[in-house]
């Protein structure tokens, strides 16, 4: 169900007065942004929301500037609840007696050295008397030399036929799994982009299924497997790679 704008106005108003630091912090070191952990909270109707994103609050080589920017992307992306990119069931005309409805917003730091920092974005939403919970998983990777988003496609060359190379890639791993049998398969399923975060000399990309059960189904792709779609000119951006 989606929600009117009456409830959008509500949530965003709720969540500019519920925030706070948990004062959770990841050490920090020369190579590492210290991150702390916020949250925010509310309860409306049939809904109970929860939701805990980072902020960026020390950090030796960032100026304050790329800082601040990337926490107002963080911050919007997570407590922007049109971003969630699903119909979650929070009802505006709910009664006493209809489902409860729960949502948790929850984040891992996947990827913090040097200029580069990934975060993966979980959502869960859950309404009482349903079959699972439904998911969303996001990432968001920033160039902490700039504090701009880097991209799926900005590791790639235009002129190549990345998308097809990258699938028969992803294709394989699956295979190897056992989670497909054929290409066919596959090819009902496929994205044209993926999401992903960096892990030392590879990317790991998810969202490979929106079926519930494989939704957190992931694939590491080394550097070296992507070396002939790369965009040579744009290899900085990518973490350890020589």
């Amino acid at each position: 169900m989606k929600y009117s704008i009456q409830i959008l106005l509500v949530f965003c108003f709720v969540f500019s007065i519920s925030i706070h630091s948990d004062e959770v912090k990841i050490p920090f070191t020369e190579e590492f942004v210290e991150i702390s952990a916020y949250s925010a909270s509310k309860n409306i109707r049939n809904c109970s929301i929860r939701i805990k994103y980072p902020r960026l609050v020390k950090s030796k080589v960032l100026n304050s500037g790329i800082m601040r920017k990337i926490n107002r992307t963080l911050k919007k992306e997570f407590l922007d609840i049109q971003r969630y990119d699903n119909e979650y069931q929070c009802n505006p005309s709910a009664g006493r007696n209809d489902p409860a409805f729960y949502l948790e917003v929850k984040y891992e730091i996947k990827y913090n050295r040097g200029p580069f920092l990934s975060v993966f974005y979980s959502a869960v939403g859950y309404l009482a008397g349903a079959p699972h919970p439904e998911n969303v998983f996001k990432t968001f990777n920033f160039d902490l030399k700039t504090g701009h988003q880097i991209l799926y496609e900005d590791f790639f060359d235009p002129t190549m036929n990345y998308p097809g190379f990258v699938d028969n890639l992803v294709y394989g791993e699956l295979f190897e799994m056992g989670v497909l049998s054929s290409q066919e398969e596959f090819n009902e399923v496929k994205k044209r982009r993926y999401d992903y975060y960096f892990d030392s000399n590879k990317l790991v990309l998810i969202n490979l299924y929106s079926i519930h059960a494989m939704q957190s189904l992931e694939v590491q792709l080394p550097y070296e497997k992507l070396m002939s779609v790369l965009n040579k000119k744009r290899l900085h951006i990518l973490p350890n790679i020589h």
